[in-house]
C-alpha cells in the first residue's frame, strides 16, 4: 500500500517480529486474516513473490483479505506461502522435496499454534471492544426511531389493551402514525446489515454476538429514557 514501508527484519524474522507486522497496530484481525497477512508480508520481504505489502494498521485490509478467503483459488495459492512462513518462524529451511520429517513437523506446529489461537487473546480482546463502541454509536443514532416506536406502542396497541393512556393531544390518527412508523423502519434494516458485516469480520460467536449487540445498542435509549433532562439538553 502506498506510504507503507515494512520494517527490515533481515533473514528469518522471529515469530513475534512477524506477528507484530500483522496485528500489533490493529485489533480487528481474526486468527486467519492475521496469519494470511503475516504470510504475505513475509514472502514479499523474502523475495518469494513480488508485490506491495498491505499495511496492517489499515483496517480495510483485513476486509480485503477476508473477502479473498471466500474464494478457493486464493486459499489454494496461499497454502504454499503459509508453509514458507511457518518454516521461517522456527528457523528451518523452506519446505521442499528434501525437507526432513522433523522440519515438516516444526513448520506445521508453528502454523497450528497460530490457527489454534496464538494471537486469539491479543487480537480478539480489541476486536470485541471496537464492535461494542460501534453499537453504542448505532444506538445513539437509533434513539429517535426507538422513541417513536415507544410512543406508537403506548398511544395505540397498548392503549387499546388498557395498559397505557393516550395523550389527550394525540389526534393525528393511526394511519399517519403507521406511515411514520414505516419511515423509521429502515434504520433497523441498516443496523442488522452493519452488525452482520461486523460479526463476519470478527467471527465472534453468532448467538452471543447478536444478544450483546442488541443490548449494547439499547444502552443510549435506556439512558436517555431514565434521564430525559440529559436528552433535552442535547436538542
Amino acid at each position: 500500500m502506498a506510504g507503507y514501508t515494512p520494517p527490515d527484519l533481515g533473514g528469518h524474522p522471529s515469530r513475534n517480529q512477524t506477528k507484530a507486522l500483522a496485528y500489533t497496530h490493529s485489533g480487528e484481525a481474526t486468527t486467519e486474516e492475521s496469519l494470511h497477512l503475516d504470510t504475505e508480508v513475509y514472502v514479499i520481504q523474502q523475495g518469494v513473490i513480488g508485490g506491495t505489502t498491505l499495511d496492517p494498521a489499515n483496517e480495510p485490509n483485513f476486509w480485503s483479505v477476508w473477502q479473498q478467503l471466500q474464494g478457493a483459488i486464493y486459499n489454494i495459492s496461499i497454502v504454499g506461502y503459509v508453509h514458507i512462513w511457518g518454516a521461517g518462524q522456527v528457523n528451518v529451511p523452506r519446505p521442499g522435496l528434501t525437507t526432513s520429517e522433523d522440519h515438516t513437523r516444526q513448520t506445521l506446529s508453528a502454523i497450528r499454534n497460530v490457527v489454534k489461537g496464538a494471537c486469539h487473546g491479543q487480537c480478539r480482546q480489541v476486536s470485541v471492544a471496537r464492535p461494542g463502541f460501534r453499537h453504542v454509536v448505532l444506538g445513539g443514532v437509533g434513539i429517535f426511531p426507538l422513541i417513536y416506536i415507544t410512543y406508537f406502542l403506548t398511544q395505540y396497541p397498548l392503549a387499546a389493551l388498557g395498559l397505557t393512556e393516550r395523550e389527550p393531544t394525540e389526534n393525528d390518527g393511526i394511519l399517519i402514525s403507521l406511515v411514520a412508523l414505516v419511515g423509521v423502519s429502515p434504520f433497523f434494516v441498516i443496523w442488522a446489515v452493519i452488525n452482520e458485516v461486523i460479526r463476519r469480520i470478527t467471527r465472534l460467536p453468532h448467538r452471543s454476538y447478536w444478544w450483546a449487540s442488541a443490548i449494547v445498542s439499547l444502552l443510549p435509549f435506556v439512558f436517555f429514557m431514565n434521564f430525559p433532562d440529559a436528552f433535552t439538553a442535547l436538542l
